[in-house]
């Protein structure tokens, strides 16, 4: 995302060596791409059962089930519109529930790894505002909206995937999955992270702006 959240890093001179210091994309890319891979691999294995990558998983995802029991309790179960789920609409809810917890997982340690880098972010965010003429004047109102809603837009969507998931809520729906649905999961966490690292970014960015000059 442009902005707060630039795509790439940038190269800081440091005396005779030049460090990259990656941005809040490149750190959501890095999310993105572990997590869709793993949901690539669960696909595999959900669309080819007789296969030993199929064998694996199945036995990877049960296995796990017991430390991510919260997740389980908050999406519930399937309900199909009151109609008896097959085995087929079972395995594909464990999987969607194991992947969902594993990529919010991901997220969130990404997310706190990234920490150190807040600062950075939120310099480079105050040269782009200030480059814009931005903070003249506005700058305590722009930065106080962009983090409050950035940080409503990170819970809107972590709500949609854990609370408002309606995949299998009805006969119809459950009739229709298909395991390609998986591939929503990453690409809705990673939305979550980029919303997170960019509310974080502008909320530092007060930090530094009130912080009382010597």
């Amino acid at each position: 995302m442009s902005g707060p959240a630039e795509r790439v890093g940038h190269l800081t001179d440091n005396g005779d060596s030049r460090t990259w210091t990656p941005s809040a994309g490149d750190v959501v890319l890095l999310q993105l791409l572990l997590t869709l891979g793993y949901a690539l691999a669960l696909i595999i294995a959900l669309d080819a059962p007789d296969t030993r990558l199929a064998v694996w998983m199945n036995h990877w995802v049960r296995g796990t089930r017991p430390a991510l029991t919260p997740f389980y309790a908050l999406a519930g179960h399937p309900s199909c519109g009151g109609a008896a789920a097959g085995p087929h609409v079972m395995q594909l809810w464990d999987y969607y529930i194991h992947l969902l917890a594993v990529s919010l997982i991901v997220a969130v340690l990404c997310i706190v790894v990234s920490a150190a880098l807040w600062k950075d972010w939120a310099e480079r965010l105050q040269a782009r505002m200030s480059a814009s003429r931005v903070w003249r004047g506005r700058m305590r109102r722009t930065v106080q909206l962009g983090w409050s809603r950035l940080a409503w837009g990170a819970l809107a969507v972590f709500w949609l995937l854990i609370l408002g998931n309606d995949i299998f809520d009805s006969a119809a729906r459950c009739a229709r999955l298909n395991p390609w649905l998986l591939l929503r999961i990453p690409l809705l966490a990673a939305l979550a992270q980029g919303f997170a690292s960019a509310a974080a970014t502008f909320w530092t960015a007060r930090a530094i702006r009130e912080e009382p000059r010597s």
